[in-house]
Parts: C-alpha cells; structure tokens; sequence
C-alpha cells in the first residue's frame, strides 16, 4: 500500500475512499480486479457515505417530533380512512417539485403529526431540506427574530427550507 496516497485521501476528507484502498491493497482477492472495478469500488463507497452522512444531518436538522417516521409504516386500518394511493403518490415528492402544500386533517391524536414526520424524513431521504415546526413556535421564533433583529436572516434561513412543515397549523388563534 502507498501510505502517501492513503495520507492524502485522508486529507482530502475522503476516509471511506481511503480506508477502502487499504482494504484493497490488503486482499488477495482485489488483486485480480481491473484498475476499474477497484477505483469504481472505492468510489461508490465513498459516495455511499458521504450521501448517507447528508441524508443524516438533513433529518437532524430537520427537530423532527419523531425522526423515526416512515411512511412504509402506516397504519391502514379501514376506521383511519387513509388514502393508501394518495400517500404512494405524495411519496415520490412530486408534491415538492412542483411547490404545492399538503395539509393533513383529522381528530386529535389521530396521527397527523406522524405522517407529516413520515413525509419529512422521506423527503430528507431523497435529499431535500426540511423543517419541521410547531406553528406556536414559529410565530415565537419570528418575533424573537424581529425583537433581535435578525428578522431578514430567520426568513431567509426559512427560505433554503424545500419542505417546511407546520404542526398544529391555526389550533390558536393569531393576531
């Protein structure tokens, strides 16, 4: 193994790349593969991670109530009147491409709160940007913002957002 190129690729913040070269020069069994079945190999592992890291800083950031939201996972009981084909199409995100709203009405305790999560975590999936908010503490953070002046930064930072979703959307009255 060339400890320079190992130390560079380290460097270069590819670690997975990296640690897949030593793994190669390591193995008997990589000798027998091409220049590009090794260099392919330790590309799409590097890439793998480096896309797995994204999705993971994207759902953290994202202060989901529940980050383990998925929508493979819901319920279709027949007394929920859950839309199964609705959520498979919502699922593809098309929803988000083309900037159109989703609104999620039912009873308190019903689950609305999940879904939107489930949806948000799915979209984090297919690296969008999400933030999920309850609508009392978004109002509480642009005063805040406006009190600090840091009103133009907050909405700005609202704006990188590809999916803002607001729980308890209009449960309190507003002036």
């Amino acid at each position: 193994m060339n400890q320079e190129l190992y130390e560079k690729l380290r460097e270069m913040r590819l670690p997975i790349m990296a640690e897949e070269y030593k793994d190669q020069s390591e193995n008997t069994d990589t000798q027998n593969m091409t220049f590009e079945e090794r260099l392919e190999a330790m590309v799409i592992k590097e890439y793998d991670s480096q896309i797995n890291h994204t999705v993971k800083r994207y759902i953290k950031n994202a202060n989901f109530y529940d980050s383990n939201a998925n929508l493979q996972n819901i319920n279709y009981k027949p007394d929920r009147e859950i839309n199964r084909g609705l959520i498979e199409e919502l699922s593809t995100n098309e929803y988000i491409q083309q900037k159109l709203n989703i609104i999620l009405i039912g009873a308190s305790g019903s689950g609305k709160t999940w879904i939107s999560n489930a949806f948000g975590v799915n979209a984090c999936m297919e690296r969008y940007r999400v933030q999920y908010i309850r609508l009392p503490d978004l109002f509480q953070e642009i005063e805040e913002a406006k009190i600090q002046g840091h009103y133009k930064k907050y909405m700005k930072k609202l704006s990188k957002v590809d999916l803002l979703i607001l729980d308890e959307f209009l449960l309190t009255t507003i002036s």
